[in-house]
């Protein structure tokens, strides 16, 4: 049975001004991929944002985009995140 994950989000430059906030929480059903949650961010904030974070061409992270959950820095879209 699937669970909510909640996650404490934290935005940095550009994409904070795409959010319009430095800090977001945000509750998804569970299991949950980074490409799940910038599928869903996408969803909220415009296809834009998700173009800003993964290269269509190639289907990865932008080279210029990081992102860390629970002080780990992920790199592969497909990776599960937990809450934190």
């Amino acid at each position: 049975m699937p669970e909510d994950i909640t996650l404490h989000l934290s935005f940095y430059g550009n994409i904070r001004d795409s959010v319009g906030a430095r800090e977001l929480e945000i509750t998804l059903a569970g299991p949950l991929t980074l490409r799940d949650l910038v599928d869903e961010m996408g969803r909220r904030y415009g296809k834009d944002l998700k173009n800003f974070i993964i290269n269509l061409e190639t289907g990865n992270l932008w080279v210029h985009f990081s992102v860390a959950v629970n002080n780990n820095l992920i790199t592969v879209l497909d990776q599960i995140v937990s809450d934190g």
